[in-house]
């Protein structure tokens, strides 16, 4: 399988040059085109093999091309997302919007903050605990979790509005609020934090320059923020695996995970969440049987929670559920990789058919996307939309993301709400940000498209 590991990541290149050379960076912030990149690129990590726990077979590959076929085909459609982007990225820089907006976010915060201090005191935070893998339990956790919306608003107006005592202020609460999320050791937090920010830089390096091509010296610094993503995903994740390492596995991460010795330990746990989703998966269709399917209850699970919670059943329809399930990840006792992607949850719905309606629930995500960047909202309010959008369908190949991951889907209820508040409420109110008239003052321009 490696020459067709070799293969798909050479088409992968071959197609991101020839997008790049029309689109220039934008390709790599559409949707749907980074859906079809990373399932391709995925698959093609898989099947080379680097690590001794993975066996690529002919099956996974068979249902890879089913997933990558139908990617390929909603990149391939006629669309204006790189035109909306380019507008909703003039748009951003010089936006102005009513300070309640602001208000929203701080308010919005002290939740978060609240939340913060009330898990802490309860049940303190994995962070300060001896075993790490073990996540704490949070007091609000919806509200803690909106700290990431607040982050990456604080970080937006720390780079286009006020003055330089207001920009250190705002750097430092948005230093603070990451340092919460830190607390938790949760990665994903984090990844959604460095994905909108990437975003948001390059939007404003559009509207600053008008370019859609990268300089040598935002090449590097572009890299630079990469790699330094990869080593905290590294350093968090060793800090996690410190109390399996020290009493069960007596081995590094890298060693546990078939790789050697000398891969970069950041470089090594990437690669393989990336894969392991495929291994499970792939033993699931070579040695596993579903004798009852679930008919889309994991699909609408929340729904369907929230309802049986209602009238006094939730208990019983997570047990049913739980005991119905009857998929497992091989890969968990070996070595605590157990993470199957939302293949697992749909094969055990459904089977194959369980798998394309996902994927059709997928795909009006993609749709969704592109009318959200087409919207009235604020720029800085589709742009964060957007980035989680972007995770919700990335984070498909880590985890069943159509409805299960409720933190980012409340998130994007958190910012659709204010910015509705905003728009549709008028109170008189000065401007935040937007261009500066000849009197020094904001000028109020929307910077709508």
């Amino acid at each position: 399988m490696k020459v067709l590991g070799v293969a798909e990541l050479t088409l992968l290149l071959i197609y991101l040059l020839r997008q790049h050379k029309k689109y220039g960076y934008f390709v790599f912030l559409n949707i749907r085109k980074l859906a079809f990149s990373f399932w391709l690129g995925a698959f093609g990590l898989y099947n080379l093999g680097i690590s001794s726990l993975l066996q690529p077979d002919i099956p996974i590959n068979i249902l890879g091309f089913l997933i990558i076929g139908n990617f390929a085909v909603m990149a391939g459609m006629k669309t204006k997302t790189e035109s909306r982007m380019e507008a909703v990225a003039e748009g951003v820089a010089g936006e102005s919007f009513p300070g309640r907006y602001i208000k929203c976010v701080y308010f919005l915060l002290a939740g978060g903050i609240l939340s913060f201090v009330l898990s802490f005191v309860n049940y303190g935070f994995t962070l300060f605990h001896q075993n790490k893998i073990n996540r704490t339990e949070l007091v609000l956790p919806y509200l803690y979790n909106s700290i990431v919306v607040c982050s990456i608003f604080l970080y937006y107006l720390f780079r286009t509005n006020g003055t330089f005592f207001r920009k250190g202020c705002r750097l430092l609460v948005f230093a603070i609020s990451v340092f919460m999320l830190l607390c938790m050791l949760n990665r994903g937090n984090i990844i959604f934090i460095f994905t909108a920010v990437l975003i948001l830089e390059l939007f404003l390096y559009f509207s600053r320059t008008k370019k859609k091509y990268i300089s040598l010296k935002g090449v590097v610094l572009v890299s630079a923020f990469l790699a330094s993503a990869v080593f905290m995903f590294g350093v968090v994740g060793d800090m996690r695996f410190e109390t399996v390492s020290r009493e069960v596995y007596h081995m590094r991460y890298v060693e546990l995970y078939g790789l050697s010795p000398e891969f970069p330990s950041g470089l090594g746990q990437l690669y393989m969440y990336l894969v392991s989703p495929l291994e499970n998966m792939s033993h699931v269709l070579m040695e596993q049987e579903v004798t009852h399917y679930t008919f889309f209850c994991n699909l609408f699970y929340p729904g369907i929670k929230l309802i049986a919670n209602l009238i006094g059943k939730g208990g019983v329809f997570s047990g049913w559920l739980s005991g119905q399930y009857e998929i497992y990840p091989y890969l968990q006792p070996r070595a605590g990789l157990n993470v199957m992607s939302f293949m697992a949850d749909a094969y055990q719905d459904l089977g194959i058919a369980g798998i394309v309606v996902y994927l059709a629930f997928y795909d009006f995500i993609l749709v969704a996307a592109d009318k959200v960047l087409h919207s009235k909202m604020y720029g800085i309010s589709k742009t964060i939309i957007y980035s989680f959008m972007i995770q919700i369908v990335l984070w498909g190949i880590f985890t069943n993301s159509v409805f299960r991951m409720g933190n980012l889907w409340v998130n994007i209820f958190f910012v659709f709400v204010m910015d509705t508040f905003v728009r549709c409420v008028h109170f008189s109110g000065k401007k935040i940000g937007g261009p500066k008239n000849a009197a020094g003052e904001n000028s109020g321009h929307t910077g709508q498209p």
